[in-house]
């Protein structure tokens, strides 16, 4: 069953968005005048078709829900040359520079207003997210040498404005391999009136490491705030009853590792399941270890099996509810876009000069596997992922690499610069060239999703 909505949440999320992005390229090429001679939905044998009266359009929905494709008329082709010389007007290859750029540059831009729309709607519904309070950071990390302290709320990174724990890791991320400043406010000065800025050197933050292991928030020493960790309730015939625990037990640790709160312990002992388990606790003053099997369970989301013990407890990380009015969440939405954006940018530029790996790709398995994740959390974790992969596709196709959307913008500049079309065999080139490049990113992104697969 997991495997089966992982499958259809990716297939409706690269359908959806390349739909979107050919979309943009179909009403950029109507609007300038260019003949399009078939909106495809998916590649393959056709299913259904439809073609417009006026404008003599195929509408076909294909077997494979792989993405789609717009089909222009272009004199390029030699298949439609015929046809160009009857309809000139309609020609894509006739058409002024600015009316190409346009229509090229129109795909790659709905995928960004796609994702401001869904940020917008997010918006406006309202969602729960962990606050910007933080846990005490820990020993030796920039946090703790600022002079952070746990319990304190993060209002600003880099003289960026901070709403939620989310917005908290953008930001840091945003500013991280130099140093910067951090501004917080203590719980009980809730409109911030002596809020105070540190100092904070995020120059050991980078994107060197596969981004899956390095954990950089953790090595800023910002993670999310959790009440003190104890139990609360011991369910009657559960296997924390029969091994001892009880209401008031403060869980201190699990095979070692220390609990910062019940984050930490759920996962934990979800990941535990048919195996056995020491469990450090504080009673009454006093530090024992409770051992005992964690039976397995299903969760009833996921359907995969989990550990439980059978416990309810506190410890529970600070949450807000954020719910924004139409204005103020359509400016979160372009300001989470440019976030994003800017991000991506710096990340694929340090890979480029090498000081990013290039373990930070992720390719079709591990977007799927997200895709998966999000789509089982929930309707608003799987929006939210939309609009991420929305932004990076905009972004990936206005890179300036031939074959990409980004390539022929930067063929139609060169164009503009010279005053001539550059020669199709130069053009033929760079987009052999090109295809090599996205080739090669490819392999690199399956091999990343492999290795991680396999625990690597």
């Amino acid at each position: 069953m997991s495997l089966l909505i992982t499958l259809v949440a990716f297939s409706v999320a690269l359908e959806l968005l390349v739909v979107v992005h050919e979309g943009g390229h179909f009403a950029a090429a109507r609007l300038c005048g260019v003949r399009v001679l078939r909106f495809s939905v998916g590649f393959g044998p056709v299913l259904f078709k439809l073609t417009g009266r006026r404008s003599g359009t195929e509408y076909a929905l294909s077997l494979l829900p792989l993405g789609g494709y717009v089909k222009m008329l272009d004199s390029r082709d030699p298949s439609m040359r015929e046809q160009s010389e009857q309809h000139p007007q309609e020609d894509f290859n006739r058409k002024r520079l600015w009316q190409r750029a346009l229509i090229v540059f129109a795909g790659p831009f709905m995928n960004l207003v796609l994702a401001v729309l869904i940020f917008w709607g997010i918006g406006m519904a309202g969602t729960y997210e962990l606050s910007s309070r933080i846990a005490q950071p820990a020993e030796g990390t920039p946090a703790a040498a600022a002079g952070l302290r746990g319990g304190q709320y993060v209002t600003e990174v880099g003289g960026l404005e901070v709403h939620s724990f989310e917005d908290l890791q953008m930001k840091v991320l945003r500013a991280s391999g130099g140093p910067s400043t951090i501004t917080v406010r203590d719980s009980g000065d809730e409109k911030g009136e002596n809020a105070t800025r540190y100092p904070i050197d995020l120059s050991s933050i980078g994107f060197e490491q596969d981004p899956a292991k390095s954990r950089p928030m953790e090595k800023v020493g910002l993670l999310p705030w959790q009440g003190p960790l104890t139990v609360v309730e011991v369910l009657p015939g559960s296997a924390a009853q029969s091994a001892g625990f009880a209401a008031k037990d403060r869980i201190l640790a699990v095979n070692g590792e220390p609990m910062g709160g019940a984050l930490d312990f759920m996962k934990a002992v979800s990941a535990l399941g048919g195996r056995q388990a020491d469990i450090r606790i504080e009673r009454a003053g006093a530090e024992q270890t409770i051992r005992l099997e964690v039976p397995e369970a299903t969760d009833s989301k996921t359907g995969q099996k989990v550990g439980r013990i059978g416990v309810r407890i506190s410890g529970l990380p600070d949450v807000v509810r954020v719910q924004l009015g139409p204005l103020e969440a359509f400016t979160t939405g372009v300001s989470k876009l440019w976030d994003t954006t800017v991000l991506s940018m710096q990340v694929m530029g340090r890979m480029l000069i090498g000081q990013a790996s290039v373990k930070n790709l992720s390719g079709p398995v591990a977007i799927a596997d997200y895709a998966g994740q999000a789509m089982q959390v929930g309707l608003l974790p799987y929006l939210t992922f939309l609009a991420v992969m929305s932004v990076s596709l905009g972004i990936l196709n206005l890179l300036p690499v031939p074959v990409l959307d980004g390539g022929y913008l930067a063929i139609y500049a060169v164009e503009l610069v010279i005053r001539r079309r550059p020669s199709e065999r130069v053009i033929g080139a760079a987009q052999r060239i090109g295809l090599v490049l996205i080739l090669l990113l490819t392999l690199i992104a399956l091999t990343n999703d492999l290795t991680r697969l396999m625990g690597g």
